[in-house]
């Protein structure tokens, strides 16, 4: 159930870092209005506060008695404290976050590009007749720091939620200053992370120019001439990122690496990971022959390649590790570890408008980056931001396939004005030739190439980021690998350490030495029990993690993967698995369906399993919720995702979705105003008529062919054609069964969008169209 308008709370989860507003009505009253929260749900009072002051959006805190449960109480969040009582823990925040903007108000004054969002606060705050303000997030000056205007309020009458992420109010948590705030017009906006309370929306393509991010770069800068002692010091051990000027005047790459100078240098037929035009999936077997025709014809081009192969070590003699880094690395005596990933060095090079994702670097490594030429857009965020998922453009709002550029931008150019807890805020870096990057393990980060742009760099365990490292070692390499490190590598402090780190004996973490490439039963067994126990808990943390290790057990490509999946049914896990579809937190709903996604799209069998372990009623209950919810139409397209692959296996399965009534849920949101929804539910449909006749006879009584006709009007061609295809099956059900399925085509206008579509500028569209024509409506 979703809060009426007028209700600003949610409920926590202990020690949880998302939190969501469903459940079911309890008879508390306050002057502002009744209460929603989970009966069931027992949490820390003294841990809700230490959250609600680390979330933007928490205001304060309400403990009431649960009138069901004696002497256990309910904890309530709210996004606005109109008045405090005697249950109520009031956050010490100045402002708390709200997703959209002011409409009905006394305007205090506007600001023009001259303040940032800090400085808006303590401006705000300072002034005992502000009561809001409020800043469109996009600057179209494309400037990195401030908003384009700042506008204050003296009252606010109305509100206008936006789950685009396109405007920003931030309200005083100011009692003195409740009166003006009509608190009923506030409309609930979840947010489902505090780690990242803002939305991806990829559309933008315009840059900032290289002198714009140079002119909000704060970064220190220090010479490379600091000691390896001092580095580690005051940078490496402090978790600090820092700029090295300078490390590489003395390297041979300093005149041999330009575009003339290196295509030569290697075999053509040479292969690179690497990308050519303006595809940006690196593939693993490009030719140098064609990264070199396009260096010379200047069309898009990036290479990120490890430097392991014959003509990638021939760049080995041409630079050195960083001086104030060299000996720094704890990895650097495991030569294969982790098995198959590589040496951890990479080769760098790129055309102006290529970069990466949003993405934190693996094995718990620090990194390096030097470039040699052209420059480099960093964005660094905060420590408290972990997931770089959260971060990627979502496909609700973005083009249909967002390039790079869509990214920076659309999020990146916005990211310094996206505070996070405790006032932090992503930074804006600008990298030029000749400067080495240092950047300590936890920080997602994105990169984009100005301009042409050749640079080298390196991930490395550094001592300063011992646990990670340590445990690293035990959980993802072998036997041997740790006691490497542990009786070769390390001194006397740091086998303390490790000997005093929860992942101490090693053994306990590793696989046996006789049978290195393959998890034994035993421990999948330990792995999933232990799993199962987490998924149970009230940790919403713990879960969230045990939901993340799912996905990578079941998703890998490893030998173990059948194992794993029998022990996970065997187990009963997979009921746990679908337990969290029940789960009041939409986010942990969504860790749980996008695990069983990966389960169910390995093979009918798997589906099947699921199936068995209960998985369609929930399903289906948890497409008949009725909300609005910008997350809830998330987890219905995740939803949707999963049901399209039952729908696609067993005729026994495609049943399923007919007996259990989940078609016409399905059908429902075929005609959902969220693009990437309805997207999900066509397909979903596609799959089901698709199959036996009976099956699609019952999805057209159900109404599949008027939603697929509906969806005829999408703007993309590979969608449409892929709908016709569709629709010309249900014809021929229709007559080979003696249904009157056509005329029920024209009985629905429809034959003016197929004479429409028969004139398509797109061939496959314009083919498949005059097919159903000629088929079915030509006498």
């Amino acid at each position: 159930m979703v809060p009426p308008s007028n209700l600003l709370f949610r409920i926590f989860s202990l020690s949880s870092l998302a939190f969501m507003a469903q459940g079911k009505q309890l008879n508390y009253k306050f002057p502002y209005g009744p209460y929603t929260a989970r009966p069931d749900q027992e949490v820390s009072l003294r841990e809700a506060q230490e959250l609600c002051d680390l979330d933007l959006s928490c205001a304060g805190i309400t403990s009431l008695p649960d009138p069901k449960k004696n002497g256990t109480n309910r904890i309530l969040a709210h996004s606005f404290l109109p008045i405090v009582m005697n249950e109520t823990y009031k956050s010490p925040k100045h402002f708390t976050f709200h997703a959209g903007k002011v409409k009905d108000s006394n305007i205090l004054e506007v600001r023009h590009g001259d303040m940032s969002v800090g400085e808006a606060k303590d401006y705000c705050h300072d002034r005992l007749n502000c009561v809001a303000f409020f800043h469109p997030v996009y600057n179209p000056t494309l400037e990195l720091s401030n908003p384009d205007n700042i506008t204050f309020v003296s009252s606010i009458e109305s509100f206008e939620p936006d789950s685009r992420d396109e405007w920003r109010t931030f309200v005083a948590n100011d009692l003195s200053r409740a009166n003006s705030v009509n608190h009923s017009s506030l409309s609930y906006s979840e947010i489902v992370s505090v780690e990242h309370p803002f939305k991806s929306c990829c559309t933008k393509t315009e840059i900032p120019t290289i002198e714009q991010i140079q002119a909000v770069d704060t970064l220190e800068r220090i010479s490379c001439d600091i000691s390896r002692k001092d580095f580690f010091e005051n940078y490496e051990k402090r978790r600090k990122p820092v700029m090295l000027v300078g490390c590489n005047k003395d390297w041979k790459a300093q005149d041999r690496w330009s575009y003339e100078k290196l295509i030569p240098r290697f075999d053509n037929s040479s292969t690179w990971r690497a990308t050519i035009g303006n595809n940006e999936k690196l593939k693993e077997d490009v030719a140098w022959s064609d990264i070199a025709s396009s260096m010379v014809q200047n069309s898009p081009f990036y290479i990120f390649d490890q430097l392991d192969h014959k003509e990638g070590k021939k760049l080995e003699e041409d630079y050195e590790w960083p001086g104030p880094i060299q000996g720094g690395d704890l990895y650097g005596s495991l030569n294969d570890f982790p098995e198959d990933y590589g040496s951890k060095r990479w080769f760098c090079v790129g055309t102006g408008g290529t970069g990466t994702d949003p993405h934190m670097d693996p094995l718990g490594t620090d990194a390096w980056n030097t470039v040699i030429k052209g420059h480099k857009w960093w964005i660094v965020y905060p420590e408290r931001v972990t997931d770089e998922e959260d971060l990627e453009c979502d496909d609700e709002c973005s083009v249909p396939i967002p390039s790079a550029r869509h990214w920076y931008a659309s999020v990146g150019i916005n990211a310094a004005r996206s505070e996070y807890d405790n006032g932090d805020r992503p930074f804006h870096i600008l990298q030029k030739p000749g400067e080495t990057i240092y950047l300590p393990y936890g920080r997602v980060h994105s990169v984009f190439n100005m301009d042409d742009t050749i640079a080298i760099t390196a991930n490395y365990g550094s001592e300063g980021n011992f646990d990670e490292v340590w445990k690293t070692v035990v959980t993802d390499g072998e036997k041997r690998h740790w006691r490497k490190l542990y009786y070769q590598v390390f001194n006397k402090e740091q086998r303390r350490r490790a000997r005093e780190s929860e992942y101490w004996h090693p053994d306990e973490y590793v696989d046996d030495e006789e049978d290195e490439n393959v998890v034994n039963e035993e421990d999948i067994h330990s792995i999933l029990h232990n799993l199962k126990k987490r998924l149970s808990g009230d940790d919403v943390n713990a879960k969230r993690e045990s939901f993340m290790t799912l996905s990578k057990l079941i998703n890998s490509d490893g030998d173990d993967n059948d194992n794993i999946l029998r022990a996970v049914f065997n187990s009963r896990l997979a009921e746990s698995i679908i337990d969290g579809l029940e789960d009041p937190s939409y986010v942990m709903v969504l860790r749980s369906l996008r695990v069983i996604g990966h389960i169910v799209s390995g093979s009918n069998e798997n589906a099947q399993a699921m199936i068995d372990a209960g998985l369609m009623p929930k399903m289906q209950a948890l497409l008949s919720q009725d909300s609005n919810e910008p997350t809830l139409q998330l987890v219905k397209k995740e939803a949707c995702y999963v049901l399209t692959n039952i729908a696609g296996g067993t005729d026994e399965q495609t049943n399923e979705l007919l007996k259990k009534g989940i078609l016409n849920r399905v059908i429902e949101l075929a005609y959902s105003s969220n693009r990437g929804l309805r997207e999900e539910a066509i397909w979903v449909i596609a799959n089901v008529v698709s199959s036996l006749d009976e099956h699609v006879i019952s999805a057209v009584e159900s109404g599949a062919l008027e939603a697929l006709y509906n969806f005829l009007s999408d703007g993309d061609a590979k969608n449409v054609a892929f709908v016709l295809q569709s629709i010309e099956n249900i014809l021929e059900v229709g007559t080979e069964t003696g249904k009157t399925y056509a005329q029920k085509v024209v009985n629905m206008d429809g034959l003016e969008a197929l004479e429409r579509l028969a004139s398509s500028q797109n061939m496959t569209v314009q083919q498949r169209a005059n097919e159903v024509l000629k088929r079915f409506f030509t006498k």
